[in-house]
């Protein structure tokens, strides 16, 4: 009998894949639409695949009864610290490479 892991996880694979193939799809037959504005996208896949990695690892423990059940306020509290968390690094991070690039073109 399969893992109800293995279950869980392929599952997950599949809809992410047929969710991504979809969004493509939808985004390659309205690319004359986007334009100058397609560079925004370019986040997207790397943010898809951490918000997966994220749920994986978030939830996977509760789904598989590793831990016991959490209240839908304790998740929604630790969700809203995590964000918080990674939109500061993010921030940080982002402001030291753009500080890196500037100085960069001003020695040259």
């Amino acid at each position: 009998m399969i893992d109800e892991g293995v279950r869980s996880t392929t599952l997950l694979l599949t809809g992410m894949g047929v969710a991504m193939a979809l969004v493509g799809a939808v985004l390659y037959l309205n690319a004359d639409r986007l334009g100058d504005h397609a560079h925004l996208l370019i986040p997207l896949p790397p943010i898809s695949v951490a918000a997966y990695i994220y749920a994986v690892n978030r939830f996977g423990p509760l789904l598989s009864g590793e831990i016991s059940k959490t209240t839908l306020t304790q998740t929604i509290k630790d969700l809203m610290a995590e964000f918080l968390v990674g939109g500061l690094a993010f921030l940080v991070i982002s402001f030291v490479l753009l500080a890196f690039v500037l100085l960069w073109n001003a020695v040259k």
